[in-house]
This record gives structure tokens, sequence and C-alpha cells, in this order.
């Protein structure tokens, strides 16, 4: 549910990521926009090799990223002298032209994200966000949230952070509930009424119910909020959330460590079942691993020194961020790490999951 901080994740967030490719107005003037500009779609990945640069460092890193890109650029071309440089240096000065396009369309995709966090209603998302992660009550950050229906800010944004209070309290006082719940219909309209049933059946937007709250648990013993992080040069998987780990991360991290058998008293707190199986090898060196019923054992092909890959599964979706921290996990340890997961979501497309399908809302 929280605000994915990294260039790939926040793109997803700003202007959406369909297909791995987004799609942008070829002019960022809003005028040219309301008059019906060409949209061109975007691919985004790997082949895009600046893209591939930026895509998991925090946002606040990318301008620099770009700037000292331009200006290598613009060094490379005032060395450019023909009377002193060969055909093989202009060869190479030639290649490093090509990714002009790519700094263009870069620059243009940045400009648009920092439009939108610079808006007001974009800070106080984040500020919300933080209060309620750190721990402060829904009544700390009400007004704040009032003011946003109010003003009839992206419901998606209120239901977010609505939903995150819950979580995060294990539900909200009744009175309050049914107050806030009142208050979002009346500036929405009740067509959410079907929506907020939805989440509070499944619990992520509920009353509480006098059980504590296992995620004020789960922070303080996983270290899930990380008070100092360098988002340039990041020590911690909280750098995709500018403080916050995502526990999923953690959790793999936990994995690759000491296994989940030193946490198990942590675990048990997250809801499903759960399990510790690490693979040995033979006298031979040939990787074997038990069945699950721990009845057998099977042998598989390769080697006790070839390169470790770890395949990590998300059923239900994962988010951007999430894949940057897996990714910065992998690059920390020098592990290959495959994701797999049903889809690629953000907290608003995991609320329109919610929604009965002849009730879509625009």
């Amino acid at each position: 549910m929280c605000t994915q901080l990294t260039y790939e994740g926040l793109i997803d967030e700003v202007l959406g990521i369909r297909n791995g490719a987004v799609e942008i107005d070829d002019s960022s003037s809003s005028s040219n926009a309301v008059a019906g500009v060409k949209r061109t779609k975007t691919p985004l990945n790997s082949s895009d090799k600046l893209f591939q640069a930026m895509r998991d460092v925090n946002f606040a890193c990318v301008g620099p990223m770009l700037r000292d890109r331009a200006m290598s650029l613009k060094s490379d071309y005032r060395d450019l002298q023909p009377d002193t440089k060969t055909v093989g240096q202009m060869k190479d000065f030639v290649k490093k032209l090509n990714s002009l396009p790519e700094l263009n369309r870069h620059t243009h995709i940045a400009d648009l994200l920092s439009q939108a966090i610079h808006k007001p209603g974009f800070t106080s998302k984040l500020k919300v966000e933080q209060s309620l992660l750190d721990g402060y009550s829904l009544d700390s950050v009400s007004d704040q949230i009032e003011e946003m229906m109010y003003k009839m800010e992206d419901p998606w944004v209120v239901l977010r952070l609505l939903c995150i209070a819950s979580l995060v309290h294990g539900g909200i006082p009744t009175k309050r509930f049914d107050s806030i719940r009142r208050e979002f219909l009346l500036s929405y309209g009740h067509e959410y009424l079907l929506l907020l049933t939805a989440l509070q059946n499944a619990g992520v937007l509920c009353r509480q119910d006098g059980a504590k709250a296992p995620f004020s648990v789960l922070k303080s013993k996983m270290n899930l909020i990380v008070e100092s992080i360098s988002e340039s040069n990041p020590e911690d998987i909280a750098y995709t959330y500018s403080g916050y780990a995502p526990l999923s991360c953690r959790l793999v991290e936990y994995a690759m460590q000491n296994g989940w058998k030193a946490h198990d008293e942590l675990l048990k707190i997250l809801p499903g079942p759960k399990f510790d199986y690490t693979q040995g090898w033979d006298a031979n060196g040939v990787p074997v691993s038990r069945t699950t019923a721990g009845d057998a054992l099977v042998r598989s092909p390769g080697h006790q020194g070839s390169s470790k890959t770890i395949a990590v599964f998300f059923v239900g979706g994962v988010t951007y961020a999430e894949v940057s921290a897996l990714r910065f996990l992998g690059r920390r340890n020098g592990v290959n790490i495959v994701v797999l997961t049903t889809q690629i979501m953000n907290g608003s497309s995991v609320l329109e999951s919610f929604l009965p399908d002849a009730l879509h809302i625009a």
C-alpha cells in the first residue's frame, strides 16, 4: 500500500506501466496534453541501458544521474577536434551519441515525475504514510486524511492511507471506522460501498477486534523501519521506500542469511503455513533435495561450485520496488535472484482488484 520511491516504481505509481511500457505525451506541456497531443509508448526494459542503470535507484538520485550523463556527452562533444581525432575515436563518440534519445526520453519522464511529487497532495500523502508506519495513531493524521476527502483528491490515495492505518494498528476503532466510512461515501459516492465491504471482509480495512496488531512487533524485530538511510549509496533494502523495508523482501533476506528457523517465533505471527529447507550436496558434489514428505533423496544435476540462483515466487503480485529490493539483495550477496509472479501491481491496483467486475470505477 505504501508509495514506491524507486525510479521504476514511481513511474508505475504516477504514469502507470502496462505490459512493460509507459505512455507519455510527446511534450510535457499541459496545454498540449489538453489539445490531444500524440502519446508515445515507451518500452521500459534492460535494452535501454540508461533505464537499466536507473530503474532500481531511489528517485532522489535520478536527477544527478541524468545530469552526469548529459555533462559527459557535453564534455565528449567539446573535446571533439576534427584535426586531432582518429576515425576510431570518432566512432566511439558516435556510439555515445546513440544514447542521446534515451537521455531525452528519461529526462522528460523524470520531469513528469518531479512535477507530480512536488504537488502538495503527494507530499501530504508521504507524510501521512510515514507517520502511520512510525506508529502514530489514526487520530494524529485524521485531519489530513479528512482534508484529502473534502478536497476530493484521488479516492485510491485516501483508501490506501486508510488501509495502511488499519493494517498497522490491527484495524480502526469502531467509532472512527464508522465515521470515516460515512465521510468517504459522502465524498466519493455510494458506488464505493461494495468495495469498502470487500476490503472489510478481507481484513484490509476493518474495525479493531481487540487483538494486538502484529505489525508493531514485526516492525521492531525485523527492522522494517530504518531511521537513517543513504539514498545514493544504500546499505539496506529500505531505500526503496525511503525508510520502509518491504516485509516480503526482509523475509527473503532472512532466508538467504541463516534460514527461517532462526526467526521461527516471528514467522508464527505471519499468516499461512511455512517451512524451511536448505538444499545440500552429496559426497560427489551433486545437489540433493529431500521430498516434501521427507522420505527420499533426489539427485539433481550441477556442482557445488556453480553460482547460486534463488527463485522467489509471489502469488498475487509484486511491486516494482520490491523487485528492486530483491535485485539489491542479489547484488549485495553475489547471487542471481529470479522473481516469478502472477502480476506486477501497486497499491491502487490491489484495491481495484477487490471491485466486482461489473462495478469498475473510473
